[in-house]
């Protein structure tokens, strides 16, 4: 006897097909969420007859006469659901102009003010089309060598004898800071100084929280220590490998006054780079802090260039250890006032799924021992629901919904302060 599979009703339906504006690429979109949905509710496994049903209530009304009007062979066609993504496919697709389909990505070049990011997205599309085959990867890079608007970024590329698209898509990334329009800013802070002899010049950057130093320009001899440090963008989608951190004698040619600056070391050919507080501690920018709203005063910017970073979050909580203490608790008592024409609510428990339970049962008597909640057992007028939500290190975030009550307070009414009254 069959086992009868049961479809999941709370799994929402794909949303209906747009036949207005780019239709190739909505029945891309609208195919892959058709597909996925017919895997988790199993709609694949049933017969084609269903399929058919289930796929016409999804693909909506604007799409019906489409659907009605495809170039069936016979009315047993219409049953079959190979068939029909077959003819929604050819409608959808048409018969690719390969020639012309090259055309197009062979002539898309980076836009002055693109992000390179964008860039590469619309080349992998237009590739998509181009039945490249096992050379993809190559003719992107060779199409990203030829259309970004950089030429001191491409020579830096031609340079590299065993350049591949991973490579040269890194490569870019740390060059245009994965964001920034790819084009050289006329205010740029360049600075000139002197490493063991030689002039180097760095980028003077206030964005940024470290000093990076490419490991070509370190001294012979100079100690390297070890590392765990991600140096990333600021975005965090790219990360750029580090080799460890090292202080470097810096020599300002100008004054001839010498720092020794903490720097951390990296491999590849990028842009020395001078952050903002060595840059303020190296007097080549002044943050005018009389001029900025703070909640908290500025540690002493002038302090010694050779004081030891904080590194880990070990160094950050020794640092400030009242900050991590206790639980935050509020001086004074919050009372708050109920409507009494109100209605009391009581909403119904939501169903904990069993994977949680054991995990919702601790942290729910880790915080009554902790005198954060207090067990009802008596009867009572207001009851809001449980939100469990998992946290991506294993751990359940707890919190109710308490919609109805909130409903029911009464709103006090306070002006809010403004800069000036602070």
């Amino acid at each position: 006897m069959t086992t009868p599979v049961l479809t999941p009703t709370h799994i929402p339906l794909p949303p209906p097909l747009q036949v207005t504006g780019d239709l190739k690429a909505n029945w891309k979109k609208f195919r892959q969420l058709w597909d996925s949905y017919e895997i988790v509710t199993s709609i694949v496994d049933k017969p084609d007859k269903f399929r058919v049903a289930t796929f016409i209530t999804a693909v909506g009304k604007d799409a019906l006469d489409i659907h009605n009007n495809l170039p069936y062979k016979s009315e047993e066609e219409k049953q079959n659901m190979a068939t029909i993504l077959k003819l929604w496919e050819e409608h959808c697709k048409g018969k690719t102009n390969i020639i012309y389909e090259q055309y197009k990505f062979n002539n898309c070049a980076q836009q002055a003010d693109e992000r390179f990011d964008h860039y590469l997205v619309r080349l992998r599309e237009l590739a998509s089309t181009c039945d490249y085959g096992n050379l993809t990867d190559d003719i992107l890079r060779d199409r990203i060598v030829c259309g970004i608007t950089d030429n001191t970024l491409r020579k830096r590329l031609l340079q590299e004898s065993s350049l591949t698209l991973d490579k040269c898509v890194m490569l870019c990334k740390i060059e245009t800071e994965e964001g920034k329009p790819n084009k050289k800013y006329a205010n740029e802070i360049m600075a000139t100084f002197m490493i063991n002899g030689q002039r180097i010049k760095m980028q003077v950057d206030c964005g940024a929280t470290c000093n990076v130093l490419p490991q070509k320009y370190l001294p012979v001899g100079t100690t390297i220590d070890k590392s765990n440090k991600i140096l990333s963008l600021y975005n965090n989608e790219a990360t750029i490998p580090v080799v460890g951190t090292a202080m470097v004698l810096l020599v300002n040619p100008k004054t001839m006054q010498e720092n020794s600056v903490p720097f951390v070391i990296i491999e590849g050919q990028s842009t020395p780079l001078i952050g903002s507080r060595s840059a303020q501690q190296l007097n080549l920018i002044c943050v005018q802090h009389h001029n900025i709203a703070v909640i908290n005063e500025p540690r002493n910017i002038q302090a010694s260039l050779t004081d030891k970073p904080m590194n880990s979050r070990t160094d950050v909580i020794n640092a400030y250890p009242d900050v991590y203490q206790g639980l935050g608790h509020m001086p004074g008592t919050v009372h708050v006032e109920l409507d009494k024409s109100a209605t009391p609510t009581v909403m119904p428990p939501r169903r904990v799924p069993v994977a949680l339970k054991d995990k919702l049962k601790t942290e729910l008597d880790r915080w009554e021992e902790r005198q954060i909640i207090t067990k009802v057992v008596e009867p009572t007028e207001w009851v809001s629901c449980l939100v469990t939500v998992d946290k991506p290190n294993g751990k359940i975030r707890v919190c109710i919904d308490p919609k109805p009550l909130n409903s029911a307070l009464k709103r006090g009414h306070y002006p809010l302060p403004v800069i000036d009254d602070i």
